[in-house]
């Protein structure tokens, strides 16, 4: 995919170059065998047949997530199909809630989707990774509305055995004020979390909440934990 890269520069000045530009995309496809059809209603596609792809990735562009290094196989059966992910050293960009990117030394994940008349519906219920500072699993419910109003996301994931000081990178900064972004950056000096939850339940464009419409939950348990409450203050 890396060959497409150079037709992007030729594409003239707006959306379409910017898009190609920021994306990027990278990998390989391989035993490609797919047909897409536009389909009657809004937003709506029919992807019928099967694509492999391995190192694939796409840069962050506007509200779509950036992802590096994603191994796996594409099903598509008209209104329905499955993404089966299985990958190593994966890279995750969401550049809209994360204040950088993260990773995980392997991932796996099978999503299904389903297109109906009032959207896109996405679902996981087998996601784990394994990261250099713990490890988590869980479950999750995307619904991507065919009239363009805000997406709402369900997300249920467990966290094992993670090392506090790497709390902050997985919390959504980019929606958190600059002094409370500042004060977790440095306040976790030691201590594990030998279990944690994460809920969240709402419109995307609500979070994070803060006149309701939503949830946004965190429940933790801490072994050793060490905090720098602030300069002047005994840790």
């Amino acid at each position: 995919l890396a060959a497409l890269a150079p037709a992007a520069v030729v594409l003239p000045t707006g959306t379409a170059r910017a898009a190609a530009l920021a994306l990027a995309p990278r990998g390989r496809l391989q035993r490609v065998d797919l047909a897409l059809e536009r389909g009657a209603g809004p937003r709506e596609w029919r992807i019928e047949g099967d694509a492999r792809f391995t190192g694939l990735g796409l840069g962050a562009w506007r509200r779509l997530p950036g992802l590096d290094r994603v191994d796996g196989e594409l099903r598509g059966r008209g209104a329905t199909g499955t993404v089966a992910i299985r990958s190593r050293d994966f890279r995750l960009d969401l550049r809209e809630y994360l204040a950088a990117p993260v990773g995980a030394r392997e991932l796996s994940a099978t999503v299904d989707w389903e297109w109906r008349r009032d959207g896109w519906r996405f679902a996981a219920d087998d996601l784990r990774a394994v990261a250099e500072d713990g490890r988590g699993g869980g479950k999750g419910r995307l619904w991507v509305p065919s009239d363009g109003s805000s997406p709402r996301l369900v997300l249920d994931v467990a966290i094992e055995d993670l090392d506090a000081r790497g709390v902050p990178k997985y919390l959504p900064a980019r929606r958190l004020s600059p002094p409370v972004v500042a004060w977790l950056d440095r306040a976790f000096l030691d201590g594990r979390v030998p279990e944690a939850r994460l809920t969240y339940a709402g419109e995307v464009r609500r979070f994070p909440f803060r006149d309701g419409g939503g949830e946004f939950k965190v429940t933790a348990r801490l072994e050793g934990l060490r905090v720098h409450y602030q300069d002047g203050w005994t840790d």
